[in-house]
């Protein structure tokens, strides 16, 4: 992606930003929606929780990744790159 914090750097970071709000957004209206067209069973509600702790936990380790690079970034690369 090149230097850190340029305007192009700016760009990336917000498009991806829009693109995970967006997809757990979808996610958020559409599972619901799935699953009451299967007539799920009294335990549905848990299939959500557990199906909503997916989704957050693959967007907390994506913000983890992201703040590491960051880290690696601003000390000049020195820690080395994740990718």
């Amino acid at each position: 992606m090149g230097a850190c914090f340029t305007l192009e750097w700016l760009k990336m970071l917000l498009i991806w930003l829009v693109v995970i709000v967006v997809i757990v957004a979808i996610f958020k209206v559409i599972v619901p929606w799935v699953m009451s067209q299967f007539a799920s069973p009294p335990g549905g509600g848990n299939i959500m929780t557990i199906l909503g702790y997916i989704l957050w936990g693959i967007v907390a380790i994506f913000a983890i990744i992201f703040v590491f690079e960051l880290i690696a970034c601003l000390s000049g690369g020195s820690l080395g790159r994740i990718r």
